[in-house]
């Protein structure tokens, strides 16, 4: 058999079948490469976790875990995936991706929820995606997704989460801090337990049949005044006039006259003096200060 392959590869015929064989070899192993390495997109999405009705895929805890690393380098820049995996960082990353779904599936289940109305103000209001006019970027927004490796779906996401832990845990913390010896009796009550009985009576059963007359209506209405009574309301019309509105009458000279002449007391011309008073030291002084005042100055 090893003879007669001999025989057959050591002819054209053969040599053109062994390097075909060969080719075909290397074509396998290339396809085999490929298909084998992630990095070329040959190994299909997995469900890995899934929590309630989502489901965490592979995809997503690789990009995940790759930007974890990336912000873990900042502090240690020589740590490779080896050891960030050893360290425990893939762990963590899964259990943050399923707290954060399990908690956004628990707040639409309380009757939680945001809007992207919501969600662009919260972007419009973080200043690194603003501008020099101090309002949303979309150019400085996309460089920062680049930069960082995030999608914009995923900045989304947190801002959802972080409106849904307001909503929800923010009013439990500001609640006032109970003392054990009243959070203690409190907490055992739900341990208690009780039974009872209800019975369902309907009204055709004991409601009156007839019309009621005036006299019923009357007390029915004395005793429920308040339900039917309304409020007191009172209006206040007015009206705006001017000048416009109402022209001034023309007033002759006569009138004039004859209302100066009535009030020509009132528009008398009144004498008006001021007295200035000196007091001098001597009769000298006295003497000098009269002839400057004389001579023109001032008092």
């Amino acid at each position: 058999m090893i003879t007669a392959l001999r025989r057959l590869f050591g002819s054209k015929i053969g040599a053109a079948i062994a390097l075909a064989f060969v080719v075909m070899i290397g074509i396998i192993f290339a396809v085999g490469d490929v298909t084998s390495n992630p990095g070329f997109g040959g190994v299909t999405e997995g469900q890995v976790v899934r929590v309630g009705a989502n489901q965490i895929s592979s995809n997503r805890i690789k990009r995940e875990v790759q930007q974890a690393l990336e912000r873990a380098r900042e502090q240690q820049p020589g740590l490779t995936m080896a050891a960030f995996v050893e360290a425990g960082g893939l762990d963590q990353v899964v259990k943050q991706l399923i707290e954060a779904e399990a908690f956004e599936q628990y707040a639409a289940q309380l009757g939680f929820g945001t809007s992207e109305r919501q969600i662009d103000g919260r972007l419009a209001d973080l200043t690194v995606f603003q501008g020099a006019t101090g309002k949303f970027d979309r150019v400085r927004f996309d460089q920062y997704l680049a930069q960082n490796g995030l999608s914009e779906a995923q900045i989304r996401g947190d801002l959802r989460r972080q409106i849904l832990l307001e909503q929800i845990a923010e009013p439990i913390g500001k609640l006032p801090a109970i003392g054990t010896t009243l959070a203690g009796p409190y907490a055992a009550l739900v341990r208690e337990s009780r039974q009872g009985e209800a019975l369902f009576i309907p009204a055709s059963s004991f409601a009156p049949t007839t019309t009621p007359d005036d006299a019923t209506i009357g007390k029915f209405l004395a005793q429920n005044r308040t339900k039917f009574s309304l409020p007191e309301r009172r209006v206040v019309r007015y009206a705006l006039f001017d000048r416009s509105a109402v022209p001034a009458p023309v007033v002759t000279d006569a009138e004039v006259a004859a209302e100066y002449k009535k009030q020509a007391a009132r528009y008398a011309a009144r004498e008006t003096r001021a007295i200035a008073q000196v007091i001098a030291p001597s009769q000298a002084v006295a003497q000098q200060i009269v002839t400057k005042v004389r001579g023109g100055a001032s008092l």
